[in-house]
């Protein structure tokens, strides 16, 4: 069996030995803010390590993505044998550690199917994350790099326990990218983008270190949340034990002057 979590992965739950046409249903309404995080200094040469927020989808597009997700569910991997917990897509935290080619087998199955069904959602990701970094923001055209895909926990008394570890993402050191450079830390990017989430579901982060206090930022479903994803954080899965939790994610990194999202 796939290791699918453990030391690679990003929780503690133990596990066993382009351009698109956005379309009718998709309005543009985009409002970026900081989250407040009182004395969160930008730490030198990360100038995206303050996490942002991107408002990109009101209610109805949020019910309407989450909706066409259940409606593939055959499509799911599911990620630990025991917790109800699946992706739509592939994922390099997830895949690279079992071996290259399980990654790009996974990406090459699920990317057309991806494409198919949320290429609006896509381009609005594309074109929200340009206005937020000033610069051109496309899909990853590598074909062994997966779509941006999604995150299904299923409704669990397990997820309201502090079981997802503290983590950075370093997923992009396990891929290959143009020229053979591994990307600096100014050149990548995270984010989750909820779609549907229980109360109080959110992200929490040390920005003054692991053993310094922490802080939350909830999340709001249909507002991307953006950081370089360096900072030492942990995903507040549902703490109250009700409801599913479906959000889109992703990484970005920067090649010359043109962003690539993939995960």
């Amino acid at each position: 069996m796939v290791r699918e979590w453990g030391d690679a992965g990003r929780t503690g739950i133990p596990a066993p030995p382009g351009q698109c046409r956005l379309g009718a249903d998709f309005s543009m309404d985009m409002v970026i803010e900081a989250p407040r995080m009182p004395g969160n200094a930008v730490p030198a040469g990360r100038p995206n390590a303050v996490p942002r927020r991107l408002r990109l989808l009101n209610p109805r597009e949020c019910d309407v993505l989450a909706a066409r997700v259940d409606g593939l569910a055959a499509h799911w991997i599911d990620r630990h044998p025991l917790a109800p917990f699946y992706t739509l897509g592939a994922a390099a935290y997830l895949d690279m550690p079992a071996g290259r080619a399980l990654y790009k087998t996974r990406a090459a199955a699920a990317n057309p199917l991806l494409d198919d069904g949320f290429a609006a959602c896509y381009a609005r990701l594309c074109d929200g994350l340009g206005e937020l970094l000033g610069a051109t923001v496309v899909l990853d055209p590598d074909p062994g790099h997966a779509r941006p895909g999604f995150h299904v926990y299923r409704a669990s008394p397990f997820f309201a326990f502090d079981v997802a570890s503290v983590h950075t993402d370093r997923q992009y050191q396990l891929l290959d990218w143009p020229g053979d450079t591994l990307p600096g830390e100014d050149d990548v990017l995270t984010f989750t983008l909820p779609l549907r989430q229980p109360a109080g579901s959110g992200l929490r982060l040390w920005p003054d270190g692991p053993t310094q206090p922490s802080r939350q930022i909830d999340y709001r479903p249909g507002e991307l949340i953006v950081h370089d994803g360096l900072t030492p954080h942990q995903a507040v899965l549902m703490p109250t034990a009700a409801g599913d939790r479906i959000t889109l994610q992703g990484h970005a990194v920067r090649i010359g002057a043109t962003w690539r999202v993939y995960w």
